[in-house]
């Protein structure tokens, strides 16, 4: 059951130009209610005018166990990703006017976006674009962490690199299991800083990345991202076999 607490925000840290992240601090008589698997999310509601009660889910982004990002400020803290968005009350107002200190109503971790399969030696593989890398941040963590013959690849979609969120933390998990998670980089409107094209993913790309991957032994998807992304990788991933029940998907909610 899905209970309401106040929390205290003990972080507030850029993770780009319109990005940060935002940490409560669990008190100790809440710790089992906000217990939260890799891959849920928690909800935060606030009254930004009198009588206008706002609700915005956010991903968790830290592992369970803690053992990433490797952040000593985000030490004990319950951790999610926020995306300002142009024209989003929630993100805006909390870019603006949130501070460390202050106190917001969290909702206890809730949803399905989680592992399925997590025997020895499973490969795992996310197709994400923008802030779609929030809540599998916690899984390649927690994936990597407690099962230590898995592996991870990650295909990240951004307009340039300076849209990365959580880059400083992916570069420390490559460093971390360099054997284990590979990290592909996909621009759309800016070249790579390896002169690597930009441009958007067609759909023909997008099948044959799908296959490859699959191929060699990638068989649990994370899909996170807009609509047509997530709708063309989920009938892709079908053609190639691979049951719904090992596929998860997640939609952007903008505010």
């Amino acid at each position: 059951m899905v209970t309401a607490h106040e929390l205290r925000v003990g972080l507030i840290e850029p993770l780009t130009d319109d990005s940060f992240l935002l940490g409560f601090a669990v008190p100790p008589q809440l710790r089992d209610a906000f217990a939260y698997r890799a891959g849920q999310y928690v909800t935060i509601q606030t009254e930004l005018t009198p009588g206008n009660l706002e609700r915005r889910s956010y991903s968790i982004c830290r592992p369970p166990r803690q053992a990433w990002p490797d952040d000593p400020d985000a030490d004990g803290l319950l951790v999610i990703g926020v995306k300002v968005l142009p024209g989003g009350r929630f993100s805006e107002w909390a870019r603006d006017h949130l501070r460390v200190g202050d106190t917001l109503t969290v909702l206890t971790p809730t949803g399905r976006f989680t592992v399925r399969d997590d025997s020895p030696g499973r490969s795992y593989g996310a197709l994400v674009a923008g802030s779609g890398i929030t809540p599998v941040m916690a899984l390649v963590g927690d994936v990597l962490e407690t099962n230590p013959t898995a592996t991870f690849v990650l295909h990240l979609i951004n307009r340039g690199p300076d849209q990365v969120m959580f880059a400083r933390h992916l570069e420390q998990a490559q460093r971390r299991w360099p054997d284990r998670l590979r990290v592909v980089h996909h621009w759309s409107r800016t070249p790579g800083p390896d002169g690597t094209a930009a441009g958007r993913i067609t759909d023909d790309a997008l099948v044959e990345l799908l296959r490859t991957e699959t191929a060699d032994g990638v068989s649990e998807w994370f899909l996170c991202g807009p609509q047509p992304l997530v709708v063309r990788s989920q009938a892709a991933l079908a053609e190639l076999g691979i049951g719904r029940r090992l596929v998860h998907t997640e939609l952007f909610h903008t505010g």
